[in-house]
C-alpha cells in the first residue's frame, strides 16, 4: 500500500523536475538568443570599421552617415545659439533677425532629417 503512495508523489516530483529543467532550458535559450545577436552587432559594427579603414565597403552609407552627423551637430550648434540669443532680454533689432534665422534654418534641417531617405536611382 506505501509503494501507492509513493509512485504518485514520485511522479508529481518527476514532472516537477521536468517543468524546472524546461523552464531553465528556455531560459538559456533565450540568454544564448540575446548573447547571439549582441555579438552579431559587434561582428557587424567591427566589420564595417575595417571596412572603412580598409576602404572597402559602401561609401555611400559612409557619406549618408557622416551628413547624418554634420546635420546633427549643426542643429546642435543652432539650438545652442538660438538658447543663447532668447537669454537676452532686450534684443537689438540684428540679434533678434538672427534669432528668426537661427530658428528658421533649425526648422529647415530638422524637416530634413524626419523625411524618409528618398530611395536611390539606378540605370
Amino acid at each position: 500500500m506505501e509503494d501507492d503512495k509513493e509512485v504518485p508523489s514520485k511522479q508529481l516530483e518527476r514532472n516537477n523536475n521536468e517543468r524546472l529543467l524546461r523552464q531553465d532550458l528556455a531560459q538559456e535559450t533565450d540568454k544564448n538568443s540575446t548573447k547571439y545577436k549582441e555579438f552579431k552587432k559587434f561582428i557587424e559594427e567591427l566589420q564595417a570599421e575595417l571596412n572603412k579603414k580598409t576602404g572597402k565597403g559602401n561609401k555611400d552609407d559612409d557619406r549618408e552617415r557622416e551628413r547624418e552627423r554634420e546635420r546633427e551637430s549643426k542643429i546642435e550648434e543652432l539650438r545652442k545659439r538660438i538658447a543663447k540669443l532668447e537669454a537676452i532680454v532686450n534684443r537689438t533689432p540684428q540679434q533678434e533677425q538672427d534669432l528668426q534665422d537661427k530658428k528658421a534654418e533649425l526648422a529647415e534641417l530638422e524637416k530634413e532629417k524626419q523625411q524618409p531617405q528618398e530611395p536611390k536611382k539606378t540605370n
